[in-house]
């Protein structure tokens, strides 16, 4: 899971906190940071503007630069093919420390040079997610880009620390940039504030023209809502830059909007162009048999336990795992139908590993998403589309099947969470920790009712609080203490006494123990000798002389009997 600084500062205040020093204490409370990251790399840099370039009279390929950084000029001479007279560009001054290395003041072919006009790039900024104009040349800035400002890294929106970390199977909620920002809040002890889920989606709008249904028990609750206007463009900074944070790439506001919800909820939506739709229907089927385009462009071979969308009985979406190239959002997209599903995890996690497709959606819903999430994702999409895309003629949401979303209740009691923790922790400490963690405890004596959120599916028992208690209070409180091992006299009960007693009575009358296999063959089972039942048949035996396992040992004796005797060993005694 990659969370950054950005995004943890949208919902609570970390200012006073090293990445460092985050990393650290969620590490100890259980989610390993395994890497710190950056989103780019440099100090001394400046913004620049190039007032000349000229070709270095000693070099086809290298320009002479004169550079104002604000209070003063300096000459700088830059190999990058697209340097030209007139652009704001990000220069690192003498002095300045980069991925690479320092930069020095020097003499290029009898030209001086005090500094460097940098290409992202050099500046660390991962290759994926540049362009190739980008890779091969300097970076040129907006001509609105202030010269001498001694931050462009910021004024990028890349300045930004990314922490990778591992989540244990049981914490899938954490894929959630909404609940990762919930558990670092409880960690760090600190107030979180999440944008609201009003349900704006489910505001009354235009009469709904669209019919979802579907044909299979593995799409338990579906989502579907037209928007009839919303416009195209370039997505606000704040989007972009949380994006770029968590590697995926923008590419325009709608597009950007569903990739931001699933990262915020963990719940995976796709939005389709409704002009592209041959009608206002979708129907969940599995049981195709075709070939379909997926968006990559790639022709995927569809069988029949894979989950399609579909419209008219064609497909129009691979479900859970990637949309289609028929029906996704172009530049001239005016209206959209928004999708927001469960489906069945197993069939998911088939599909995609029978597909080589693991998209971050079908990562997702194969580690499972929390009940109220496709609701939660609705709302916050079209939030985000009435704020950035000019969203208009909203129809009513339609809906089919659901989930149960009933929060679970339970109680714990404080002495029996010391006894299996080893521990004397007061009530007000427990208390404390249940709060943070959204549990909403109520106290009744040595009791505590608790009513566990939507997105913590992983909390049923007593022993799983006992365990969010000492994570968050931290291990360092657990005394040590030495195990209690009992002493106890080893002794053989009456029947290992008899075992043993024939054991040895057949071995001195010349009898050797025969030790043989539990699976046999087919034949041999059809041969048994006083058997005790029919045996049974390995679902995916490794072969067929081991498919069964036998019901009769004689066969077995019988089969050691024919090796031995097959190579002149006629003297034989088995028990």
């Amino acid at each position: 899971m990659l969370i950054s600084r950005k995004w943890l500062s949208q919902y609570m205040d970390i200012s006073d906190l090293s990445i460092q020093e985050i990393a650290d204490q969620i590490t100890a409370a259980g989610l390993e940071v395994e890497g710190i990251s950056y989103m780019s790399q440099g100090t001394n840099l400046t913004i620049g503007k190039v007032l000349e370039c000229i070709d270095h009279p000693d070099s086809d390929h290298l320009h002479v630069c004169q550079v104002d950084l604000g209070d003063h000029v300096e000459q700088i001479v830059c190999g990058a093919p697209n340097v030209a007279a007139g652009q704001k560009v990000i220069v690192a001054k003498v002095g300045a420390k980069l991925p690479d290395g320092e930069i020095k003041a020097g003499i290029i072919r009898g030209q001086a040079s005090n500094g460097m006009i940098c290409s992202l790039l050099e500046l660390g900024v991962d290759p994926h997610s540049l362009s190739e104009e980008s890779k091969s040349g300097i970076e040129v800035l907006d001509t609105d880009a202030p010269i001498g400002h001694e931050d462009p890294l910021a004024y990028l929106g890349l300045d930004d620390e990314i922490l990778d970390v591992g989540l244990t199977p049981n914490r899938n909620d954490c894929m959630a940039a909404w609940a990762m920002a919930q558990e670092t809040g409880a960690i760090l002890n600190r107030p979180v504030r999440l944008p609201e889920c009003n349900g704006t989606a489910m505001k009354p709008g235009i009469p709904a023209t669209l019919k979802v249904s579907s044909e299979t028990e593995k799409c338990p609750l579906f989502l579907g809502k037209i928007i009839h206007h919303v416009k195209i463009k370039e997505s606000p900074k704040w989007m972009k830059e949380l994006l770029a944070a968590a590697g995926v790439k923008s590419i325009n506001n709608v597009v950007d909007i569903s990739n931001i919800v699933m990262l915020e909820t963990g719940q995976p939506m796709h939005f389709y162009d409704m002009d592209a739709l041959p009608s206002l229907e979708i129907t969940v089927k599995d049981h195709l048999h075709t070939t379909y385009t997926a968006l990559d462009g790639v022709d995927y071979d569809i069988c029949e336990d894979d989950i399609m969308i579909t419209n008219q009985g064609n497909p129009i979406g691979i479900a859970g795992i990637m949309g289609g190239n028929d029906s996704k959002i172009e530049e001239t997209t005016t209206a959209i139908v928004l999708e927001a599903a469960i489906f069945d995890h197993v069939s998911i996690r088939n599909t995609a590993r029978r597909l080589n497709l693991n998209t971050d959606a079908s990562v997702r819903y194969q580690k499972g998403i929390e009940p109220d999430a496709t609701y939660k994702a609705m709302d916050r999409a079209v939030s985000l589309l009435l704020e950035y895309a000019d969203a208009d003629g909203l129809e009513d949401m339609v809906i089919y099947g659901g989930v149960d979303n009933t929060p679970h209740t339970f109680s714990v009691s404080l002495p029996r969470i010391n006894r299996l923790l080893g521990t004397d922790f007061a009530m007000d400490e427990v208390l404390d920790v249940c709060s943070r963690l959204h549990l909403q405890p109520k106290q009744n004596g040595n009791e505590i009712a608790l009513c566990i959120p939507s997105y913590r599916q992983d909390l049923r028992i007593e022993a799983d609080i006992a365990e969010e208690i000492i994570r968050i209070l931290g291990y360092d409180r657990l005394p040590s203490t030495l195990p209690l091992m009992p002493l106890t006299m080893g002794a053989l009960d009456q029947r290992q006494q008899l075992r043993r007693r024939l054991r040895n009575a057949l071995i001195h009358f010349g009898y050797q123990e025969a030790i043989t296999y539990t699976l046999i063959s087919e034949a041999l089972a059809k041969d048994a000798i006083m058997p005790l039942s029919e045996p049974i048949a390995l679902a995916a035996p490794m072969s067929e002389e081991r498919s069964r396992i036998r019901t009769s040992i004689l066969p077995s004796l019988l089969g050691s009997v024919s090796y031995n005797q097959n190579r002149s060993i006629k003297d034989i005694a088995f028990f």
